[in-house]
């Protein structure tokens, strides 16, 4: 058994995923009608919930400040 998780993902953009993928949602053994009633009811906290796991996660980490003129992989070549 295998189980993955996409904390990333925002309720608003999950539609386009279940039509893009109503086929292997079919072979899971859900529906999208399961799915859509599933991501009303839990989405929004789902949401609230990985927002607060990423900013946790990225609060453990230091600012990096750049000088004006340093080299960043924004402004690289």
């Amino acid at each position: 058994m295998d189980l993955q998780c996409h904390p990333e993902v925002l309720v608003d953009r999950f539609e386009s995923w279940l039509v893009a993928y109503s086929g292997e949602v079919a072979e899971s053994g859900t529906t999208v009608t399961a799915l859509r009633a599933d991501t009303a009811k839990y989405g929004p906290a789902l949401e609230s919930a990985a927002g607060k796991m990423f900013g946790e996660w990225l609060d453990r980490f230091e600012p990096v400040k750049y000088s004006s003129g340093e080299r960043t992989e924004s402004n690289a070549p």
